[in-house]
């Protein structure tokens, strides 16, 4: 749906409006990532 592909000429329109709005909500552009990681370790007997 947001490839260059697929929005043709509205790439640099879709790419203002998104910076637009991602500076609403962090003015400082920093934006932080929560990532959780899990494993499982199984043993045959």
């Amino acid at each position: 749906m947001t490839s260059p592909q697929a929005l043709g000429e509205r790439v640099p329109a879709f790419e203002a409006e998104l910076r637009g709005t991602l500076l609403k909500l962090s003015p400082e552009g920093v934006f932080s990532e929560v990532v959780e990681i899990g494993g499982l370790i199984a043993r045959r007997s």
